[in-house]
Protein backbone atom coordinates (compact mmCIF):
# COMPACT_ATOMS: atom_id res chain seq x y z
CA UNK A 1 0.00 0.00 0.00
CA UNK A 2 1.34 3.33 -0.81
CA UNK A 3 2.42 5.99 1.50
CA UNK A 4 -0.99 8.85 1.89
CA UNK A 5 0.47 11.79 0.53
CA UNK A 6 -0.56 15.47 2.56
CA UNK A 7 -0.37 18.92 1.56
CA UNK A 8 -2.20 20.43 4.59
CA UNK A 9 -3.24 19.32 7.77
CA UNK A 10 -5.13 21.21 10.73
CA UNK A 11 -3.95 20.50 14.06
CA UNK A 12 -6.93 21.74 15.46
CA UNK A 13 -9.68 20.22 13.32
CA UNK A 14 -12.70 18.76 15.38
CA UNK A 15 -12.20 15.72 13.60
CA UNK A 16 -9.20 14.09 13.89
CA UNK A 17 -6.51 13.26 10.89
CA UNK A 18 -6.14 9.80 12.13
CA UNK A 19 -9.97 8.96 12.00
CA UNK A 20 -9.94 10.51 8.25
CA UNK A 21 -7.11 8.29 6.89
CA UNK A 22 -8.52 4.93 8.25
CA UNK A 23 -11.82 5.72 6.50
CA UNK A 24 -10.26 7.09 3.40
CA UNK A 25 -8.45 3.67 3.62
CA UNK A 26 -10.99 1.14 4.54
CA UNK A 27 -13.10 2.77 1.49
CA UNK A 28 -10.02 2.15 -0.33
CA UNK A 29 -10.07 -1.45 0.40
CA UNK A 30 -14.03 -2.22 0.33
CA UNK A 31 -14.28 -0.75 -3.29
CA UNK A 32 -10.25 -1.85 -4.14
CA UNK A 33 -9.84 1.81 -5.45
CA UNK A 34 -6.65 2.44 -6.63
CA UNK A 35 -6.16 5.99 -5.21
CA UNK A 36 -8.81 8.62 -3.50
CA UNK A 37 -7.72 11.84 -2.78
CA UNK A 38 -9.29 14.33 0.04
CA UNK A 39 -10.11 18.02 0.37
CA UNK A 40 -11.82 18.71 4.05
CA UNK A 41 -12.78 22.28 4.44
CA UNK A 42 -14.10 24.12 7.88
CA UNK A 43 -15.36 27.47 8.48
CA UNK A 44 -14.76 28.10 4.59
CA UNK A 45 -11.08 27.26 4.37
CA UNK A 46 -9.10 24.23 3.70
CA UNK A 47 -8.04 22.07 6.85
CA UNK A 48 -6.88 18.74 5.10
CA UNK A 49 -5.86 17.84 1.57
CA UNK A 50 -4.91 14.33 1.03
CA UNK A 51 -4.26 12.03 -1.33
CA UNK A 52 -4.11 8.14 -0.78
CA UNK A 53 -3.11 4.98 -3.37
CA UNK A 54 -1.74 5.37 -6.43
CA UNK A 55 -2.66 7.06 -9.41
CA UNK A 56 -1.56 3.99 -11.54
CA UNK A 57 -0.96 0.53 -10.30
CA UNK A 58 1.61 -0.26 -13.05
CA UNK A 59 4.03 2.71 -11.92
CA UNK A 60 2.76 2.90 -8.10
CA UNK A 61 2.68 6.51 -8.76
CA UNK A 62 1.24 8.18 -5.57
CA UNK A 63 -1.99 10.26 -5.73
CA UNK A 64 -1.21 13.85 -3.80
CA UNK A 65 -3.68 16.86 -4.16
CA UNK A 66 -2.00 18.09 -6.99
CA UNK A 67 -3.31 14.48 -8.94
CA UNK A 68 -5.65 15.57 -11.85
CA UNK A 69 -9.03 13.60 -12.47
CA UNK A 70 -12.07 14.19 -14.63
CA UNK A 71 -14.88 15.44 -12.90
CA UNK A 72 -17.78 15.07 -15.08
CA UNK A 73 -20.63 16.01 -14.03
CA UNK A 74 -19.43 17.96 -11.49
CA UNK A 75 -18.95 20.31 -13.95
CA UNK A 76 -22.24 21.29 -14.43
CA UNK A 77 -22.19 22.73 -10.72
CA UNK A 78 -19.68 25.35 -12.93
CA UNK A 79 -22.81 26.04 -15.74
CA UNK A 80 -24.87 26.99 -12.72
CA UNK A 81 -22.23 29.45 -11.29
CA UNK A 82 -21.08 30.96 -14.49
CA UNK A 83 -25.19 31.77 -15.01
CA UNK A 84 -25.93 33.28 -11.34
CA UNK A 85 -22.74 35.71 -12.10
CA UNK A 86 -23.86 36.63 -15.13
CA UNK A 87 -27.60 36.94 -14.29
CA UNK A 88 -26.51 39.11 -11.05
CA UNK A 89 -24.34 41.67 -14.03
CA UNK A 90 -27.68 41.84 -16.23
CA UNK A 91 -26.02 39.33 -18.59
CA UNK A 92 -28.46 37.21 -19.33
CA UNK A 93 -32.43 36.48 -18.09
CA UNK A 94 -32.70 33.26 -16.62
CA UNK A 95 -36.22 32.96 -17.44
CA UNK A 96 -36.19 34.53 -21.29
CA UNK A 97 -36.17 31.75 -23.47
CA UNK A 98 -32.81 30.21 -24.98
CA UNK A 99 -33.74 31.44 -28.65
CA UNK A 100 -33.41 34.85 -27.50
CA UNK A 101 -30.05 34.19 -27.01
CA UNK A 102 -29.49 31.69 -29.91
CA UNK A 103 -31.96 32.32 -32.75
CA UNK A 104 -30.68 29.69 -34.42
CA UNK A 105 -31.37 26.67 -32.59
CA UNK A 106 -33.91 24.36 -33.47
CA UNK A 107 -36.07 21.99 -31.38
CA UNK A 108 -38.20 19.39 -32.33
CA UNK A 109 -41.31 17.87 -30.45
CA UNK A 110 -43.13 18.96 -27.64
CA UNK A 111 -45.21 22.12 -27.79
CA UNK A 112 -44.06 25.06 -25.85
CA UNK A 113 -40.18 23.88 -26.34
CA UNK A 114 -39.18 26.90 -28.37
CA UNK A 115 -39.83 28.81 -24.64
CA UNK A 116 -37.15 26.48 -22.44
CA UNK A 117 -35.22 28.79 -20.61
CA UNK A 118 -32.04 28.82 -18.99
CA UNK A 119 -33.34 28.32 -15.37
CA UNK A 120 -35.14 25.39 -16.91
CA UNK A 121 -32.00 23.91 -18.01
CA UNK A 122 -29.81 24.43 -15.19
CA UNK A 123 -32.81 22.95 -12.69
CA UNK A 124 -33.09 20.01 -15.55
CA UNK A 125 -36.79 20.96 -16.32
CA UNK A 126 -36.40 21.88 -20.13
CA UNK A 127 -38.04 18.20 -20.74
CA UNK A 128 -35.04 17.23 -22.78
CA UNK A 129 -33.32 13.60 -22.18
CA UNK A 130 -30.31 12.43 -20.81
CA UNK A 131 -28.67 12.78 -24.22
CA UNK A 132 -29.09 14.12 -27.73
CA UNK A 133 -29.98 11.39 -30.66
CA UNK A 134 -26.82 11.92 -32.57
CA UNK A 135 -24.05 11.03 -29.09
CA UNK A 136 -22.37 8.41 -30.60
CA UNK A 137 -19.40 6.21 -28.56
CA UNK A 138 -16.03 5.06 -29.21
CA UNK A 139 -15.34 1.24 -28.29
CA UNK A 140 -12.13 0.76 -26.30
CA UNK A 141 -10.00 -2.23 -27.90
CA UNK A 142 -8.86 -4.73 -25.29
CA UNK A 143 -12.31 -4.73 -23.25
CA UNK A 144 -14.42 -8.28 -22.61
CA UNK A 145 -17.85 -8.71 -24.67
CA UNK A 146 -20.51 -6.75 -23.10
CA UNK A 147 -18.23 -4.12 -21.44
CA UNK A 148 -19.27 -0.84 -22.75
CA UNK A 149 -17.59 1.89 -20.86
CA UNK A 150 -19.75 4.58 -22.63
CA UNK A 151 -16.82 6.95 -23.38
CA UNK A 152 -17.87 9.16 -26.17
CA UNK A 153 -16.49 10.89 -28.84
CA UNK A 154 -15.91 14.56 -29.10
CA UNK A 155 -19.30 16.41 -29.60
CA UNK A 156 -19.12 19.65 -31.78
CA UNK A 157 -21.45 22.82 -31.60
CA UNK A 158 -22.66 21.80 -35.24
CA UNK A 159 -23.75 18.32 -33.42
CA UNK A 160 -25.30 19.94 -30.49
CA UNK A 161 -27.50 22.21 -33.38
CA UNK A 162 -28.16 18.66 -34.98
CA UNK A 163 -28.96 16.57 -32.05
CA UNK A 164 -31.70 19.39 -31.07
CA UNK A 165 -32.94 18.85 -34.22
CA UNK A 166 -33.05 15.26 -34.19
CA UNK A 167 -34.40 14.72 -30.69
CA UNK A 168 -37.92 14.99 -29.29
CA UNK A 169 -38.11 16.63 -25.21
CA UNK A 170 -39.83 14.56 -23.22
CA UNK A 171 -41.67 16.66 -21.47
CA UNK A 172 -42.75 20.16 -21.90
CA UNK A 173 -40.71 23.07 -20.38
CA UNK A 174 -41.27 23.39 -16.61
CA UNK A 175 -43.53 20.21 -16.04
CA UNK A 176 -40.90 17.69 -13.95
CA UNK A 177 -37.29 17.13 -13.21
CA UNK A 178 -35.89 14.83 -15.94
CA UNK A 179 -32.01 14.67 -15.64
CA UNK A 180 -29.98 15.93 -18.88
CA UNK A 181 -26.55 16.08 -19.66
CA UNK A 182 -27.99 17.43 -23.29
CA UNK A 183 -30.01 20.35 -21.22
CA UNK A 184 -26.51 21.48 -19.57
CA UNK A 185 -24.53 20.88 -22.53
CA UNK A 186 -27.04 23.35 -24.35
CA UNK A 187 -26.93 25.93 -20.79
CA UNK A 188 -22.94 26.23 -21.45
CA UNK A 189 -23.30 26.84 -25.06
CA UNK A 190 -26.00 29.68 -24.41
CA UNK A 191 -23.74 31.30 -21.89
CA UNK A 192 -21.27 31.17 -23.97
CA UNK A 193 -22.60 33.05 -26.90
CA UNK A 194 -24.10 35.31 -23.98
CA UNK A 195 -21.08 36.97 -23.12
CA UNK A 196 -19.35 36.58 -26.89
CA UNK A 197 -17.25 33.61 -26.57
CA UNK A 198 -17.08 30.82 -29.02
CA UNK A 199 -17.25 27.43 -26.15
CA UNK A 200 -18.49 27.32 -22.67
CA UNK A 201 -14.80 26.31 -21.63
CA UNK A 202 -14.02 30.17 -22.83
CA UNK A 203 -16.31 31.71 -21.15
CA UNK A 204 -15.73 29.40 -17.59
CA UNK A 205 -11.89 30.45 -18.03
CA UNK A 206 -12.93 33.88 -18.45
CA UNK A 207 -15.26 34.19 -15.61
CA UNK A 208 -14.63 31.50 -12.67
CA UNK A 209 -11.78 29.57 -13.34
CA UNK A 210 -9.24 32.73 -14.05
CA UNK A 211 -10.63 34.83 -11.28
CA UNK A 212 -10.44 31.87 -8.95
CA UNK A 213 -6.93 31.06 -10.02
CA UNK A 214 -7.92 27.67 -10.66
CA UNK A 215 -4.96 27.14 -12.85
CA UNK A 216 -4.99 23.42 -12.64
CA UNK A 217 -8.67 22.75 -14.20
CA UNK A 218 -9.59 22.89 -17.66
CA UNK A 219 -11.64 20.82 -20.74
CA UNK A 220 -8.60 17.91 -21.95
CA UNK A 221 -8.90 17.94 -25.63
CA UNK A 222 -6.11 16.21 -26.54
CA UNK A 223 -3.41 13.76 -24.55
CA UNK A 224 -1.69 17.54 -23.95
CA UNK A 225 -1.97 17.71 -20.32
CA UNK A 226 -2.47 14.75 -19.24
CA UNK A 227 0.96 14.73 -17.31
CA UNK A 228 -0.50 14.53 -13.80
CA UNK A 229 -3.82 13.10 -14.17
CA UNK A 230 -4.39 9.48 -12.48
CA UNK A 231 -4.78 6.27 -14.93
CA UNK A 232 -8.89 5.52 -15.58
CA UNK A 233 -9.91 2.63 -14.24
CA UNK A 234 -13.31 1.10 -15.10
CA UNK A 235 -14.80 -2.19 -14.38
CA UNK A 236 -17.91 -3.93 -14.61
CA UNK A 237 -20.17 -4.55 -11.27
CA UNK A 238 -21.38 -1.33 -9.53
CA UNK A 239 -25.01 -0.52 -10.03
CA UNK A 240 -24.82 0.45 -14.02
CA UNK A 241 -21.98 -1.84 -15.19
CA UNK A 242 -23.10 -5.36 -13.61
CA UNK A 243 -21.12 -7.71 -16.10
CA UNK A 244 -18.55 -9.57 -13.97
CA UNK A 245 -19.93 -11.52 -10.84
CA UNK A 246 -20.51 -9.29 -8.07
CA UNK A 247 -17.73 -8.55 -5.64
CA UNK A 248 -14.71 -9.03 -8.32
CA UNK A 249 -13.88 -5.91 -9.30
CA UNK A 250 -11.61 -6.71 -12.05
CA UNK A 251 -10.40 -3.20 -13.00
CA UNK A 252 -9.40 -2.06 -16.47
CA UNK A 253 -7.43 0.64 -17.70
CA UNK A 254 -9.33 2.78 -19.84
CA UNK A 255 -8.06 6.02 -21.91
CA UNK A 256 -9.36 9.21 -20.20
CA UNK A 257 -12.24 10.67 -21.79
CA UNK A 258 -11.78 13.76 -24.78
CA UNK A 259 -13.93 16.60 -25.64
CA UNK A 260 -14.64 19.13 -28.31
CA UNK A 261 -16.32 22.10 -28.03
CA UNK A 262 -19.17 21.02 -26.00
CA UNK A 263 -18.84 21.00 -22.55
CA UNK A 264 -21.09 22.28 -20.05
CA UNK A 265 -22.36 18.69 -18.98
CA UNK A 266 -19.24 17.11 -18.01
CA UNK A 267 -16.21 17.92 -19.64
CA UNK A 268 -13.67 19.56 -16.63
CA UNK A 269 -10.50 18.57 -15.11
CA UNK A 270 -9.35 19.09 -11.86
CA UNK A 271 -7.86 18.47 -8.55
CA UNK A 272 -8.58 19.05 -5.07
CA UNK A 273 -6.77 21.93 -4.40
CA UNK A 274 -8.43 23.67 -7.28
CA UNK A 275 -11.46 22.73 -5.79
CA UNK A 276 -11.29 23.64 -2.63
CA UNK A 277 -10.63 27.11 -3.77
CA UNK A 278 -14.02 26.55 -6.07
CA UNK A 279 -16.13 25.08 -2.93
CA UNK A 280 -14.45 28.19 -0.66
CA UNK A 281 -15.69 30.81 -2.52
CA UNK A 282 -19.26 29.08 -2.36
CA UNK A 283 -18.80 29.12 1.26
CA UNK A 284 -17.29 32.68 1.69
CA UNK A 285 -20.01 34.09 -0.70
CA UNK A 286 -21.22 37.33 0.24
CA UNK A 287 -18.80 38.07 3.20
CA UNK A 288 -16.56 41.03 2.61
CA UNK A 289 -13.83 41.08 0.36
CA UNK A 290 -15.00 37.61 -1.17
CA UNK A 291 -14.86 36.71 -4.98
CA UNK A 292 -18.43 35.83 -5.02
CA UNK A 293 -21.34 38.77 -4.05
CA UNK A 294 -24.84 37.71 -1.95
CA UNK A 295 -26.62 38.54 -4.90
CA UNK A 296 -24.92 35.59 -6.96
CA UNK A 297 -25.36 33.03 -4.15
CA UNK A 298 -28.97 33.48 -3.44
CA UNK A 299 -29.59 33.26 -7.41
CA UNK A 300 -27.45 30.24 -7.40
CA UNK A 301 -28.99 28.20 -4.59
CA UNK A 302 -31.82 29.35 -4.66
CA UNK A 303 -34.30 25.95 -4.28
CA UNK A 304 -36.45 24.66 -7.40
CA UNK A 305 -38.56 21.53 -8.15
CA UNK A 306 -38.04 18.52 -5.48
CA UNK A 307 -37.10 15.37 -6.86
CA UNK A 308 -36.49 11.75 -5.66
CA UNK A 309 -33.01 9.93 -6.17
CA UNK A 310 -32.96 6.63 -6.82
CA UNK A 311 -35.94 5.99 -4.39
CA UNK A 312 -33.86 7.34 -1.51
CA UNK A 313 -32.90 11.23 -1.10
CA UNK A 314 -35.39 14.07 -1.51
CA UNK A 315 -33.33 16.79 -3.22
CA UNK A 316 -34.59 19.91 -4.82
CA UNK A 317 -32.27 21.65 -7.53
CA UNK A 318 -30.34 25.40 -7.72
CA UNK A 319 -28.59 26.04 -10.46
CA UNK A 320 -26.85 23.18 -11.13
CA UNK A 321 -26.48 21.73 -7.67
CA UNK A 322 -28.70 19.59 -5.67
CA UNK A 323 -29.90 20.66 -2.52
CA UNK A 324 -30.70 18.24 0.30
CA UNK A 325 -30.30 18.02 4.44
CA UNK A 326 -28.44 15.99 6.46
CA UNK A 327 -31.39 14.91 9.09
CA UNK A 328 -31.03 17.77 12.05
CA UNK A 329 -27.62 19.20 10.93
CA UNK A 330 -28.90 21.49 8.34
CA UNK A 331 -28.89 22.19 4.49
CA UNK A 332 -26.36 20.52 2.20
CA UNK A 333 -25.63 20.85 -1.60
CA UNK A 334 -24.04 18.18 -2.97
CA UNK A 335 -23.23 16.86 -7.08
CA UNK A 336 -20.87 13.70 -8.27
CA UNK A 337 -19.58 13.46 -11.32
CA UNK A 338 -18.95 10.00 -13.10
CA UNK A 339 -17.61 9.34 -16.34
CA UNK A 340 -16.21 5.45 -15.95
CA UNK A 341 -12.67 5.82 -15.50
CA UNK A 342 -12.80 9.03 -12.81
CA UNK A 343 -15.46 9.51 -10.35
CA UNK A 344 -16.01 12.73 -8.07
CA UNK A 345 -17.88 13.98 -5.57
CA UNK A 346 -18.19 17.21 -3.51
CA UNK A 347 -20.50 18.01 -0.46
CA UNK A 348 -20.72 21.26 1.80
CA UNK A 349 -22.92 23.32 4.20
CA UNK A 350 -22.95 26.81 4.46
CA UNK A 351 -24.65 26.99 8.03
CA UNK A 352 -21.55 24.82 9.34
CA UNK A 353 -18.62 26.27 6.51
CA UNK A 354 -17.96 22.70 6.41
CA UNK A 355 -16.94 21.04 2.93
CA UNK A 356 -15.86 17.65 1.58
CA UNK A 357 -14.47 16.51 -1.59
CA UNK A 358 -13.34 13.15 -3.01
CA UNK A 359 -11.71 12.01 -6.28
CA UNK A 360 -11.05 8.72 -7.24
CA UNK A 361 -9.42 6.63 -10.43
CA UNK A 362 -11.64 3.48 -8.74
CA UNK A 363 -15.41 2.41 -8.04
CA UNK A 364 -18.16 4.60 -8.85
CA UNK A 365 -19.81 5.02 -5.31
CA UNK A 366 -16.78 5.08 -3.44
CA UNK A 367 -16.14 8.68 -3.64
CA UNK A 368 -19.83 9.09 -2.56
CA UNK A 369 -20.06 6.96 0.14
CA UNK A 370 -16.76 8.18 2.03
CA UNK A 371 -17.50 11.99 1.36
CA UNK A 372 -20.67 11.61 3.49
CA UNK A 373 -19.57 9.40 5.70
CA UNK A 374 -16.91 12.36 6.55
CA UNK A 375 -18.94 15.30 6.15
CA UNK A 376 -21.73 13.53 8.87
CA UNK A 377 -19.09 13.28 11.07
CA UNK A 378 -17.93 17.22 10.84
CA UNK A 379 -21.38 18.20 11.20
CA UNK A 380 -21.84 16.03 14.04
CA UNK A 381 -18.66 17.22 15.87
CA UNK A 382 -19.98 20.90 14.77
CA UNK A 383 -23.53 20.93 16.12
CA UNK A 384 -21.47 19.31 19.79
CA UNK A 385 -18.99 22.18 19.21
CA UNK A 386 -21.24 24.60 19.09
CA UNK A 387 -23.85 23.25 22.02
CA UNK A 388 -20.88 23.29 24.10
CA UNK A 389 -19.82 26.49 23.67
CA UNK A 390 -23.68 27.80 23.94
CA UNK A 391 -23.73 26.17 27.35
CA UNK A 392 -20.63 27.44 28.62
CA UNK A 393 -22.06 30.73 28.27
CA UNK A 394 -25.35 30.62 29.66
Amino acid sequence: MAAACAAKSDPHAIVPDAWIDETVEQARADFKSPSIVIAVLRRGRPALLKGYGVTDRVSGQPATPETLYQIASVTKTFVGLLAAKLAARGKVDLDAPVTDYAPDLCFQGVKGTARITLRHLLTHRSGLPSNPANRKNIPVPGLPDGFDPTIAEPYTLEQLHDGLAQTPPLFAPGERYYYSNLGMHLAGYILARAVGQRTFADALHAHILGPLHMADSFVRTSPARDAGMATPYAYGDDEYYKVFPLGSRTYYRIPPWTFGEVTGGLGLSSNVKDLARYVAALLEAGRPGAALSQDVIDLLLTRHAAFVAKGEFIYEMGLGWRIGAFGPFGTVYTHGGHNDGHHAYVVFSRDHGLAVIALTNGAHAANRALATKIMLKLMRQASKEQGNVHASKR
